[in-house]
């Protein structure tokens, strides 16, 4: 993928390559939304499975990013482009999941 086409192009399949960060990103959200839905007693399932879910958006990236580095290393570097946007992605998710939080469960 060249830098001038990541804008204009985008889809599913360029995440291919960094497969061992997007399964290990995708499985540790669900398992923080499922955690969730054991911790938090509340009848809402977006408070029980979104919030901590999205909470976890970034800690489940470096969990990723981690397990990427250790099988194929050099998938990361090859792919920079679409690291950073998953990156950013988690920022954002957790940034709105840890507002969500606040709001939710600190009456803030």
């Amino acid at each position: 993928m060249k830098f001038r086409d990541y804008f204009f192009t985008y889809s599913w399949s360029d995440l291919r390559p960094i497969h061992e960060l997007r399964d290990t990103w995708v499985k540790t959200y669900l398992m923080f939304g499922v955690a969730g839905l054991f911790l938090v007693k509340s009848d809402s399932f977006t408070k029980a499975f979104v919030v901590p879910a999205a909470f976890g958006f970034y800690p489940a990236f470096l969990i990723g990013a981690w397990w990427q580095a250790k099988q194929r290393p050099a998938a990361l570097v090859e792919n920079e482009l679409m690291v950073k946007r998953v990156r950013f992605l988690s920022w954002i998710g957790s940034f709105v999941g840890s507002l969500f939080l606040a709001k939710f469960f600190l009456h803030v």
